[in-house]
């Protein structure tokens, strides 16, 4: 098989907040989560998805761990902070116990990253 290219461990970094929370741990893929909130790929893609509920209630979200992660597609920064702020306007981050988030790819954008989630989570 193909060998793997092996990055070195950063271990975990502090943006904000305390090092310690707990919660149940909801999240996944950044851009899939978006595309709840994005006629992009099918026009009527928001309408269905608010219709069948498929993006949890604030009550839900209220003292869990979001979890996030980018795809291998490494979205550009703009794209990046245009789906944070897509989450933070359903009001997720104010009853969030907590985020985690995994790094890019071969840390592509990792620092502009970094810059976009201070910007964007209160």
């Amino acid at each position: 098989g193909t060998k793997r290219t092996r990055h070195e461990n950063q271990r975990f970094e502090l943006l904000k907040g305390k090092a310690t929370f707990e919660g149940e741990i909801l999240g996944g893929c950044l851009e899939s989560l978006y595309q709840i909130f994005d006629n992009t790929r099918h026009e009527d893609t928001i309408e269905l998805c608010a219709h069948y509920q498929l993006f949890p209630s604030l009550s839900e979200w209220a003292g869990k761990i979001l979890l996030l992660e980018t795809s291998e597609e490494k979205p550009e920064p703009t794209l990046y902070r245009k789906m944070l702020e897509a989450l933070k306007a359903t009001g997720i981050f104010a009853v969030l116990n907590g985020v985690l988030v995994g790094k890019p790819m071969d840390e592509t954008y990792y620092d502009e990253y970094k810059q976009i989630l201070l910007d964007v989570i209160d």
